[in-house]
């Protein structure tokens, strides 16, 4: 074979395999039942996958988030804010039964499932006021990135 079909075919299967190499990670988060209170958890893929629920964050944001799980809500939170003194929350996911549409107008609703809505609450202004900065940009483009990837999951009770 000559030289220069080496190199090209190794350059063209280097072009196809590109795409694999930028593929989102994935993390699949659970929270034991037992201690639901007191873990959390540090999001390190691209496309979070929950037991309800999957959503996804800006690439570079992999291991920068923590997330807990507060009864019918997920937080997720700055990582060095939260492991410094808990604080750092930038976004919950809530999961509202049909009675709670009090405060809807504050959020942003991400889908339903039987009786239940989910929303996604933005607390990130209270942390960065300054809308021109990069952390606000920044936050606005994970909160656009979770609102359109979001997918709850049916679940099938078994007979």
């Amino acid at each position: 074979m000559n030289f220069r079909t080496i190199i090209c075919s190794s350059i063209v299967s280097l072009f196809f395999a590109m795409p694999v190499f930028a593929a989102d990670s994935v993390q699949v988060v659970s929270f034991s039942e037992q201690n639901s209170d007191d873990i959390s958890i540090k999001l390190t893929g691209s496309k979070v996958i929950t037991d309800d629920f999957s959503f996804k964050i800006p690439r570079e944001w992999s291991s920068e988030l923590v997330m807990t799980q507060n009864e019918d809500s997920y937080d997720i939170y700055d990582r060095t804010s939260y492991e410094k003194d808990e604080s750092g929350l930038l976004f919950s996911i809530v999961s509202l039964e049909d009675s709670d549409y009090r405060f809807l107008e504050e959020c942003t609703i991400l889908g339903f499932y039987g009786n239940k809505t989910y929303v996604l609450v933005p607390y990130f202004s209270e942390i960065y006021d300054d809308v021109e900065s990069d952390e606000f940009k920044a936050c606005q483009e994970a909160f656009t990135s979770i609102k359109e990837s979001f997918v709850s999951y049916i679940k099938e009770t078994a007979t």
